[in-house]
């Protein structure tokens, strides 16, 4: 973990929280959801008892994207999902799940596949995969290493072949999908 990178990115979503906010508000809060590629992310301005979404924070939705990956650590993987909360005075506090269910805003959830991505490209020791998690409901340590390890090296030639392309496209000064 790049500790350096990651305080920048924190940073980032604290300045587009505050940047975009309403004009009055007694609390900030950021949510955010990453799991295999499936993201949702909202913003909301807190005023009293009042709690609403409002919107922007575009560059928070990014730099979160950005997050996830450098908080990764071999063997133990990255959050599933955040929130930040941030006070008038633009102190700060994030809270990072990285073990309870979470909520992706639709019915029945993401596919199973997500999960599969998920713990592909974030990968965890057996010990560290919740036992609510469909990989573990579904596969053996030993039959989800093999699965794994065949996904990743997919997942790999697929990333060299988007990155061959998009040097091609560079170069010929194409613009990047």
């Amino acid at each position: 973990m790049d500790l350096d990178q990651v305080s920048a990115l924190q940073q980032d979503i604290v300045r587009s929280m505050v940047d975009d906010a309403p004009a009055r508000w007694d609390r900030l809060e950021f949510e955010m959801t990453l799991v295999g590629g499936y993201a949702s992310f909202a913003p909301y301005a807190v005023t009293g008892d009042v709690r609403e979404i409002y919107g922007g924070t575009y560059a928070a939705g990014m730099a979160g994207l950005g997050l996830k990956d450098a908080m990764f650590e071999p063997g133990r993987g990255s959050w599933l999902s955040f929130t930040c909360a941030v006070s008038p005075s633009h102190s700060f506090d994030f809270a990072f799940n990285y073990d309870e269910p979470v909520s992706f805003g639709i019915e029945g959830g993401p596919a199973d596949e997500t999960w599969e991505r998920e713990l592909t490209d974030h990968p965890r020791s057996w010990a560290l995969i919740p036992d609510w998690c469909y990989v573990k409901r579904t596969f053996s340590e030993v039959e989800w290493d093999r699965r794994r390890a065949k996904m990743a090296r997919t997942r790999a030639r697929i990333r060299a072949r988007q990155s061959r392309s998009d040097a091609i496209r560079t170069r010929l000064g194409l613009p990047l999908r």
